[in-house]
């Protein structure tokens, strides 16, 4: 007997191929029991508990993420900074969840796999365990900053990481112990905080920056003179007073006269 019905919506399979445009998913216990291509039998819906109606959208696999952070409460990132705390790791979850994810590895590396089972047992989504639990990587954390860890995080190996279930390395260097994105909103903000007192994180915490006025400058003007076609900018054509032409470096204006048949 189906425990769960979902069904109207387009089923995507998963499968890079196959859409529904109008299927039903049935669900037993934890377990994606059928496919259908159309609405179930009556007969079938009669014993089910919960049906669903996913009419005008789509049901489809979660979405599996391998890079998040801020997900336990354990250390952030690989700098191991301090946790955001379980309650804020939660709701973090919970964003994730809303976003169609329902796996994640915590790439925040240090966290030790007791902090990340307690949140996978807190939370629907599934978290899984990163590593990166190396001298090396203890020590640029403990340079860049390292105030979110814990003795048992600086005992932990990747040995036992991997024996209790770690999936893959978690982020090393990138942003937090190489300089880059992590140094530019979150280290170097928090050291103007302390020397100003400032938050630039906030609105309001920048400081207010003069910036020189534009420098207005009068451009010449062009006029036209009231001769027909007379320009002032011409080479060697000039205007007087009256608007005539007026004589210009050997005599243009004469020469202009006698082409147009006046006396020279």
């Amino acid at each position: 007997m189906a425990s769960l019905v979902v069904q109207g919506g387009a089923v995507v399979t998963g499968d890079g191929e196959t859409m529904i445009s109008n299927g039903a998913l049935l669900v037993e216990g934890e377990t994606i029991a059928d496919v259908l291509t159309g609405p179930p039998h009556p007969d079938l819906m009669a014993n089910v508990g919960v049906v669903l109606d996913a009419a005008g959208g789509v049901i489809m696999p979660g979405f599996v993420n391998n890079h998040a952070h801020a997900l336990t409460a354990g250390p952030r990132f690989a700098s191991g900074a301090p946790s955001v705390g379980l309650e804020q790791a939660l709701r973090n979850l919970d964003r994730h969840l809303l976003e169609g994810t329902t796996s994640l590895m915590n790439a925040c590396g240090f966290c030790t796999a007791d902090e990340v089972a307690q949140a996978d047992r807190l939370h629907p989504i599934n978290v899984r365990p990163a590593t990166i639990h190396t001298p090396l990587n203890l020590r640029a954390a403990e340079i860049a900053d390292g105030s979110g860890l814990a003795e048992r995080h600086k005992c932990m190996t990747m040995a036992e990481m991997v024996e209790r279930g770690a999936v893959g390395i978690g982020e090393v260097g990138a942003g937090h112990t190489l300089a880059g994105g992590g140094a530019d909103y979150m280290y170097i903000p928090a050291r103007v905080k302390a020397a100003t007192g400032r938050d630039p994180a906030r609105p309001g915490g920048h400081p207010q920056i003069r910036r020189p006025r534009p420098v207005r400058r009068s451009l010449p003007v062009r006029r036209r003179s009231r001769a027909a076609g007379a320009r002032a900018d011409r080479p060697g054509r000039r205007t007087s007073p009256g608007g005539g032409p007026r004589t210009d470096r050997g005599g243009r204006a004469a020469s202009l006269r006698h082409r147009a048949g006046g006396a020279a």
